[in-house]
């Protein structure tokens, strides 16, 4: 009997393992704060069943993890998505990322010279080039030469 009861709780720690995996590379493919909460409560799972707890009480602890985590984050990830903004000309660019929090969308040409002077304009460097684009503008936010990307621009704190 233990060793049916071993195999059953190492079976859960693969499963609690691979879910935070899972959705941890999720989150970080799509930077949308879409599946955090589930990983959170994956991971709390999986130190319940490191610490041997009874595979009912890993799923209760996954779905109360899960639950806590989504009720008291979502109203400040609502806000840091709400916080993404977009900037279609320079001057549009600079007086947003020196006004709003978060980040700001705009087209880049993808030349070093146009990061190097948004960097040393207003101290903001590209974050992420989404896998799927999405078309702002024709142009390059600094230089105004065709666009080939589009970027999430930032300041780190």
């Amino acid at each position: 009997m233990q060793i049916v009861v071993d195999f059953v709780l190492s079976d859960w720690m693969y499963v609690w393992l691979a879910v935070v995996l899972v959705t941890a590379i999720i989150e970080i493919i799509t930077v949308g704060l879409t599946s955090i909460w589930v990983s959170g409560g994956a991971l709390a799972a999986l130190i319940v069943c490191l610490c041997g707890g009874h595979p009912a009480l890993q799923i209760a602890v996954f779905f109360i993890v899960t639950f806590l985590l989504l009720y008291f984050t979502r109203p400040w990830a609502k806000k840091y998505l709400e916080s993404r903004k977009v900037a279609t000309n320079y001057e549009e660019f600079k007086e947003t990322i020196n006004t709003k929090p978060g980040f700001v969308k705009a087209m880049w040409c993808g030349n070093r010279e146009c990061e190097d002077k948004i960097k040393e304009d207003v101290q903001a460097t590209s974050r992420c080039m989404p896998f799927e684009q999405e078309h702002l503008s024709d142009v390059c936010v600094c230089c105004g030469k065709p666009a080939k990307k589009m970027v999430y621009w930032g300041r780190a704190y």
